[in-house]
């Protein structure tokens, strides 16, 4: 069953490649949620690319869904062009978070 629904979000990663690019995206899916989860633990949900929120800087952003194994589901969202990590909502941030890489310090989720 995992093995059906991996292969089924990689359908749907690649699916949404084009429209990425449609978008001026320079991250594709799978990068936005290497990004993701580069910040938080979490297994993926699911990714969709949105326009970016009035205060988001660029034209799209990706939201990033994972799922903690508390069972608390995170949305993180992820700058289309840059890369860059614009903001992320949930239960218990603190807890699903990873600690920055040293030498990286990290502003607040």
């Amino acid at each position: 069953m995992a093995r059906i629904a991996a292969s089924l979000l990689l359908a749907g990663l690649l699916a949404a490649a084009p429209l990425a690019q449609e978008h001026g995206a320079l991250l594709s899916p799978a990068q936005a949620v290497a990004r993701a989860q580069e910040r938080f633990k979490g297994e993926l949900v699911d990714v969709e690319l949105k326009r970016s929120k009035l205060d988001e800087p660029g034209e799209a952003a990706y939201e990033v869904k994972l799922i903690t194994q508390d069972g608390d589901v995170i949305r993180v969202r992820i700058d289309a062009a840059t890369g860059g990590f614009l903001e992320a909502d949930g239960a218990d941030l603190a807890r699903a978070r990873r600690p920055a890489p040293a030498g990286q310090p990290r502003a607040r989720p």
